[in-house]
């Protein structure tokens, strides 16, 4: 036992508790079980919903609420299926959209040359990407499909990720490359445009 002047104990954060329409299904499917806000929640999710509408596309979460599946190819869903209306997925969405944003991820330039989309592909290969991802069934099956990734990720979110991974989730299995900001650019080109 160690005496109680060594022991720090940490302040447990306040329940995130929104009003209206959203908190109402907050509450209804206990989202809170599984994925977190601001460190109050669950931990079963590797998604906490802190920066959610910085990272995902507002129709894909949308339209993954409605009929969530696997991103990663070798895990089965964890995601239960809750039968949301298309009102209540958009509420979500919205919600996400508007609220759950990371300013430094929403300032990213999304405008990329087909130069940039070029090099990014190339890279792809040369690193080596297609070991642990999959894009039209062909890769690897330790990280997410990135076959659609355009229509899900957001720009912003993948170069935060390529540039530093574990940032954003300590202990991934991501390489973080080390990779100069052109490159890093360059395959958020590439990815985007899937």
């Amino acid at each position: 036992d160690l005496p109680a002047s060594y022991v720090i104990t940490h302040p447990q954060p306040a329940p995130y508790q929104p009003a209206g329409a959203f908190g109402e299904l907050l509450t209804r499917y206990r989202c809170l079980s599984c994925h977190s806000i601001n460190g109050s929640g669950g931990t079963l999710s590797t998604v906490p919903f802190d920066r959610i509408g910085s990272q995902l596309q507002r129709d894909y979460i949308a339209t993954y609420l409605m009929n969530p599946g696997a991103v990663r190819v070798s895990l089965e869903v964890r995601m239960p299926v809750f039968h949301l209306l298309k009102s209540e997925a958009d509420t979500v969405a919205d919600y996400a959209e508007l609220v759950f944003r990371d300013d430094s991820l929403d300032r990213y330039d999304a405008r990329f040359s087909p130069v940039e989309e070029k090099h990014g592909s190339e890279l792809w290969g040369q690193i080596g990407c297609g070991a642990c991802h999959q894009i039209g069934g062909q890769g690897g099956y330790v990280g997410p499909d990135l076959s659609n990734a355009g229509r899900r990720l957001k720009p912003g979110w993948i170069a935060a990720w390529l540039a530093s991974p574990d940032k954003y989730k300590p202990g991934t299995l991501q390489p973080d490359y080390g990779l100069p900001a052109a490159d890093v650019r360059a395959l958020t080109a590439y990815v985007s445009s899937l």
